[in-house]
């Protein structure tokens, strides 16, 4: 679904996406970079808070929880082995003909001029 939605609204050429060059006195950082930094050490502040996530609040009680489980076991169980994977090749050739017939034979697919790259002082370099 992110990649059907990146490439429908052309989200990589987007400059609210694409970040910037920061510098913290000497030293350049990408926005990107620091963002995605930042979610990884309040993830692992969370995880050293909570225990792993063993100690994360349920939504609903251990009864309820082990109830649910044991519905969603019997139902699966009732499920062939081969009819799953079946449905899941019918899914698949489904995705893959839908794929095939979006460029039809003779109409050209619409080719991007190409990315541009950023060098580490900032600059954009385009790419040949």
């Amino acid at each position: 679904m992110l990649a059907a939605l990146w490439d429908r609204y052309d989200l990589g050429r987007r400059p609210w996406l694409r970040g910037r060059v920061i510098h913290v006195g000497k030293v350049p950082l990408h926005t990107t970079s620091l963002a995605g930094g930042v979610m990884f050490i309040l993830l692992g502040v969370l995880f050293l808070v909570f225990d792993g996530t063993s100690a994360l609040p349920s939504l609903m009680g251990a009864d309820a929880e082990f109830a649910w489980e044991e519905r969603l076991s019997r139902w699966a169980g009732a499920v062939p082995d081969r009819t799953l994977l079946l449905g899941l090749a019918a899914v698949a050739a489904a995705a893959a003909l839908a794929v095939l017939l979006r460029t039809r034979p003779g109409q050209k697919e619409e080719r991007h001029p190409p990315a541009e790259h950023v060098r580490a002082d900032g600059t954009a370099k385009e790419h040949r």
